[in-house]
């Protein structure tokens, strides 16, 4: 049997008044309104009709959204969706135990009284938190400016081990020709009369120009600053990447751990780099929204559906609501054809946080 596929438009164009309901698993944010902006006819009182515009924004949100689904269809004319697309049908199975086709004509309106619902909760959510805030933030963890900083970082530490164990280190001077090869009677091995100061001015040097490019110089003693190591010129590009190390170093000193050109510092921070940002493919923008409209929505689901709804289709349910507001992390694992199981924990882990 011959199987076409085509995509589906859906025009998300209205006026969504934010409920009683619709509180109980969403908080407005607060949107401020520039009164000075704000144009009035001729006769209205302006302070009336701020007031009046506060009150529209407090309660309702215009929103507008296309929303895109894939439709399948056989030679017979057969209509029906991929599961990431089937959300009224997984609608139908969590509040009434049987696919939307089998439906009561009494039913269809608390389905889509349902739906709505969903629709309102995630557009809410993608409005007032992703596209006011989680949109603007870029997904550090993969960016290559913030992964050579975590670099130098790590090399940092390895200088400072290094130097700790300076029996079994050493520092070797190699020259090079013009093809990149080493001059071997050019090589110069520094020797141990002088390592312990080699190592403590490279070591000062990488700390003191870390600390530099993150701007946190205001943690180097006095006698650092009298070290007048040269600094080197972070371009201004690289520093709204910077800033999310930066600020994990501040939150470190909060509990007590102070940068210092330590073994024991770098050995904390290395740990935290590794434990929040470099391997850890869930801190990202997307993910941490998928953190507070995942559990909204499985509330909302699991509150209205039928006392003995299978979870498996709420889950694919919340997936499939994702998909359409196009949520779900680009990922081939997450792909239509990726595997149902994958999805399906992507989205338990999620409702547990």
């Amino acid at each position: 049997m011959e199987i076409t596929t085509s995509w589906e438009t859906l025009e998300f164009d209205e006026t969504i008044e934010i409920t009683e309901t619709i509180c109980n698993y969403f908080m407005p944010i607060t949107r401020e309104i520039d009164a000075s902006q704000i144009i009035t006819r001729q006769g209205t009182n302006s302070e009336e009709y701020l007031k009046q515009r506060k009150k529209e924004l407090a309660n309702t949100r215009n929103l507008k959204y296309k929303l895109r689904v894939q439709r399948s269809y056989s030679e017979q004319g057969e209509v029906f969706y991929h599961k990431d697309y089937s959300y009224r049908d997984l609608s139908s199975r969590v509040l009434f135990k049987k696919p939307e086709t089998e439906l009561l004509h009494q039913d269809a309106e608390t389905l889509e009284h349902f739906l709505n619902n969903l629709f309102s909760i995630i557009a809410l959510y993608k409005e007032d938190y992703w596209q006011s805030y989680y949109e603007n933030y870029d997904d550090f963890s993969s960016n290559p400016f913030i992964q050579e900083a975590i670099e130098e970082v790590r090399d940092i530490f390895n200088v400072l081990k290094m130097r700790e164990d300076i029996i079994n280190s050493e520092i070797v001077f190699r020259h090079k020709d013009k093809y990149g090869s080493v001059i071997t009677d050019e090589t110069t091995k520094v020797n141990d009369l002088y390592k312990q100061e080699v190592f403590d001015y490279y070591a000062q040097v990488k700390y003191q120009n870390l600390l530099h490019r993150f701007k946190l110089t205001r943690f180097l003693t006095d006698e650092e600053k009298s070290l007048n190591i040269p600094m080197k010129e972070t371009p201004n590009t690289i520093w709204e990447f910077d800033k999310e190390i930066s600020l994990l170093i501040d939150f470190m000193t909060f509990s007590g751990v102070t940068p210092s050109c330590t073994i024991d510092f770098f050995e904390k921070l290395v740990d935290n780099l590794v434990a929040n940002m470099s391997f850890n493919p869930k801190l990202s923008p997307l993910y941490e929204f998928l953190k507070l409209v995942v559990p909204a929505l499985n509330n909302f689901i699991r509150d209205h559906a039928h006392e003995k709804y299978k979870k498996k289709d709420k889950h694919f349910l919340i997936f499939s609501f994702l998909r359409l507001f196009d949520l779900v992390p680009k990922k081939q694992t997450m792909d239509v054809n990726g595997l149902d199981d994958v999805k399906e924990d992507f989205i338990k882990q999620l409702i547990k946080k």
